[in-house]
């Protein structure tokens, strides 16, 4: 799992410097409507997703033999994909005959993406099943790249929010031959009914899921589309993918790992629930610093962007804040969903999703874009706990006393620095967002149980094989 999970965050943390770098030149390149533009696209083409298949590579992996399902599969991917696509299309039209056009368009090329990217579930799954987390992880990696680049083209030749959609076909072509040059294959069998069968009810339950999953991201961005207008939506967003991006790399590309290496523990559950909360602790240190830094530098190097975002700063804070505990999140629904408790998973979802709009709604009627940022936060921090306590008492009492003292700690280490750097220039800034990553980062080492030292001794084996690889090439 420590292979797995290590190459499933180092890519995507060069990812998110990447398309950090990106969301920069966007912002320059753009103005907060064209990305408001483009969040709506993407909301509402959200409420598609209980068509998706998703889930379908989480399904194969639990089965376990995926040599055997995929050709069977890919059929059930590329029947759902059709079904997207053509509800696509339909609030495509919707929107444009409703006075939206430019939505519309952006929608219609959402729907030519579904299209590009229906084997890509399937190819993937083969892939984890033969524990080829290295593949996937760079094949998305990549994928990435390229949206960023196409992105930023187009952005400079003046296609405004269409640059933000446009390459997203692309981005899923590129994923699918990256991972098909490197050990991916598509299998294709006959049309067999009783042997797709099988997968559609689990698939849909995690289809569903997935529906519910991104509304939590996609629906308060329509709400504030609706309460707030276009430019103000704009911050909204761009602000939640400047605070979020690594958070969701990375917890997407372990979600496969997580599904993958639970499914084959011993199905006890004390077992099972332990090695989740592990994960879960270990996601927790590596945020806590990672966002702590981020909260502390936002405001201050948002401040050399265009004036135009000069209200993203302190959104970029608050989401930041809102988006720590997501580990628990990832590692309570994968746990869920390896247990086979689909509709306990689905209830969770809904119910987040539906906190998530409440909150954000009220908290622009009150506070307009700040209070939106707000609302979406808390309804994070507090949903983002609601997969684990499934998980039973006792596992909850001994890991809430493992996470008590370094999470307190850091949390007063944060607020201290903050007080005392606020408004006082970002040099003072940055020394203390140095102080605050050291200094939490070594309370959540001192607490921990292994699972970040497997993680330590991981990295420091590859920077070894790194450096005598590379003196050994320049010896020959």
């Amino acid at each position: 799992m420590v292979d797995g999970a290590l190459w499933n965050i180092a890519f995507p943390l060069l990812a998110k410097f990447l398309s950090f770098g990106g969301q920069i030149v966007l912002a320059w390149l753009l103005v907060p409507a064209d990305i408001g533009l483009a969040g709506m696209a993407q909301s509402m083409a959200a409420f598609t997703a209980i068509l998706s298949v998703g889930g379908l590579s989480d399904v194969l992996a639990q089965r376990g033999r995926c040599r055997e399902d995929a050709p069977h599969a890919l059929w059930l991917s590329y029947g759902f994909t059709v079904a997207t696509a053509v509800a696509l299309a339909a609030i495509a039209v919707g929107a444009s005959a409703s006075g939206r056009p430019r939505v519309g368009g952006l929608v219609a090329v959402i729907a030519l993406a579904s299209l590009v990217g229906a084997p890509n579930p399937v190819v993937a799954a083969g892939l984890l099943s033969k524990l080829e987390f290295k593949v996937v992880a760079l094949a998305q990696f990549v994928g990435g790249l390229v949206y960023t680049a196409v992105a930023v083209g187009l952005a400079w030749t003046g296609y405004g929010p269409y640059a933000l959609v446009a390459p997203l076909p692309l981005q899923l072509l590129v994923t699918l031959v990256w991972m098909l040059t490197h050990g991916g294959s598509i299998q294709v069998g006959p049309l067999n009914w009783s042997m797709i069968k099988p997968l559609v009810r689990p698939t849909l339950a995690l289809s569903v899921a997935g529906l519910f999953s991104g509304l939590q991201v996609q629906a308060p961005v329509f709400a504030c589309g609706v309460l707030l207008g276009t430019a103000k939506t704009g911050v909204f967003s761009w602000a939640w993918s400047i605070a979020s991006q690594a958070v969701f790399l990375v917890a997407n590309n372990l979600k496969g790992v997580l599904t993958t290496v639970l499914a084959q523990v011993d199905p006890d559950g004390i077992r099972r629930s332990n090695a989740a909360m592990k994960a879960a602790r270990a996601m927790t240190a590596l945020l806590c610093v990672a966002c702590g830094v981020q909260a502390l530098l936002a405001q201050s190097l948002i401040g050399y962007l265009p004036a135009k975002w000069s209200a993203a700063g302190p959104i970029v804070m608050i989401f930041s804040g809102g988006v720590v505990l997501q580990g628990f999140w990832v590692c309570g629904m994968a746990w869920l969903n390896v247990a086979g408790r689909y509709r306990l998973l689905l209830w969770i979802g809904a119910g987040q999703a539906f906190v998530a709009v409440f909150c954000t709604s009220v908290g622009a009627k009150l506070g307009d874009v700040k209070g939106a940022a707000m609302g979406y936060a808390l309804a994070g921090l507090v949903g983002a706990l609601a997969p684990v306590l499934a998980m039973g008492t006792s596992v909850l009492v001994h890991q809430a006393r493992r996470l008590a003292l370094p999470g307190s700690l850091s949390a007063a280490i944060w607020l201290g620095c903050w007080v005392t750097t606020r408004n006082r220039g970002v040099v003072l800034q940055i020394a203390a967002a140095t102080v605050f990553s050291m200094t939490s980062a070594y309370g959540w080492w001192r607490r921990d149980d292994g699972g970040l030292a497997a993680v330590g001794d991981r990295v420091r084996q590859v920077l070894r094989w790194l450096h005598f690889g590379r003196r050994t090439s320049g010896d020959g």
